[in-house]
């Protein structure tokens, strides 16, 4: 029966590499955002990067203030004759 072994920590990235591959990867995601970051701020527009800097999500906090619908859904109604 073959022995199962674990990766050792010779085969692992450096923890300093890792951090400098983030940063690197992250600074670029800025760059490539930075024109679509600044229009959306100046209409007041939240941007939460995602994806380690290299993913954007825009959000409007005016959005908080609407409430959930109560109202009921219509039925669906077929389109008149000669209409579709």
């Amino acid at each position: 029966m073959a022995h199962r072994t674990t990766q050792s920590i010779v085969d692992k990235p450096s923890s300093c590499l890792r951090l400098k591959l983030t940063a690197k990867l992250s600074a670029l995601g800025t760059r490539v955002f930075a024109s679509t970051d600044i229009e959306a701020r100046r209409h007041g527009w939240q941007v939460i990067a995602t994806n380690g800097g290299l993913g954007r999500r825009y959000r409007h906090p005016g959005l908080d203030k609407i409430g959930t619908c109560r109202c009921q859904a219509l039925p669906a109604t077929p389109a008149p004759r000669g209409l579709g």
